[in-house]
Order: structure tokens, then C-alpha cells, then sequence
């Protein structure tokens, strides 16, 4: 079994939902009960849900850089990075499902786009103390 990575700190917010409210492309959060009776909290990207089933992208089982290239693919059905993700494929049964979440999740280009954001406000800042002790 692959190492589990923990995407904790990229994670914003977490809101319920119901099982009938996901989409394809959405971003989760769940329990589920395994075969061998462990339950487990999966982090998931959401690629189709058909009859019993779901199907996903477990992202307890890629890196960081893999989950940004797979928040920026346009097309789900044909990754260009395929070869990024193709060991987190997972296969749910909806009846094990348990306590889903929402999941607002950082990308970089938000992280980049806060930490510019700080920067101008820290720059503006040291300018009006650098004014007032003028």
C-alpha cells in the first residue's frame, strides 16, 4: 500500500453535503468503511458516479505538485498527466460512504495571488510609517 500524504494545511474549509450533491470535479472529504471493517478519512477528486459507485482520484496518495496538476487538467477523461496519478485511482461503493464534506481546497495560484496581495499591504505599510516619521 502506498504512503498516505496529508493535504491538511492546503484545505480552507469543509462544508456537509450530500452524496446526491457531488459532481464530477468536486473535491471531498468522507469515512468510509473498508472490507476489513477500518474506517478511513479519504480526500478525493471526484471523476464520475455511476449507479453504486464512485469514482475517484485519492489525493492521500499523490503529492502536492500532482494535486495542482490535477486541479488545473481541463478534461477528465483524458489526463495529460495521467502518469502523475494513475496509482490513486480508487473505486467507492456509496453505501460506505460516511460524514462527506466539501472541501474548499489552495491551489498555488491562490497561494501566490495571497502572498502578493501581503507583500503590497507590507510594502504600503512600511511606506506610511516611513511618511510619518518624516
Amino acid at each position: 500500500m502506498p504512503r498516505r500524504i496529508s493535504h491538511h494545511r492546503r484545505v480552507l474549509d469543509k462544508t456537509s453535503k450530500t452524496l446526491s450533491s457531488i459532481s464530477p470535479s468536486d473535491i471531498i472529504e468522507f469515512s468510509y468503511i473498508g472490507s476489513d471493517g477500518v474506517r478511513n478519512t479519504n480526500l478525493v477528486y471526484i471523476l464520475n458516479m455511476k449507479g453504486k459507485t464512485v469514482q475517484a482520484i485519492n489525493l492521500n496518495y499523490i503529492n502536492e505538485y500532482s494535486v495542482q496538476r490535477l486541479l488545473k487538467e481541463t478534461d477528465n477523461k483524458n489526463f495529460r498527466y495521467y502518469s502523475l496519478y494513475k496509482d490513486a485511482f480508487r473505486t467507492y461503493l456509496k453505501s460506505k460512504m460516511r460524514s462527506i464534506k466539501d472541501v474548499s481546497y489552495q491551489t498555488d495560484d491562490m497561494l501566490a495571488e495571497e502572498r502578493r496581495d501581503k507583500k503590497i499591504r507590507d510594502k504600503g505599510i512600511s511606506e506610511n510609517k516611513d511618511m510619518n516619521e518624516t
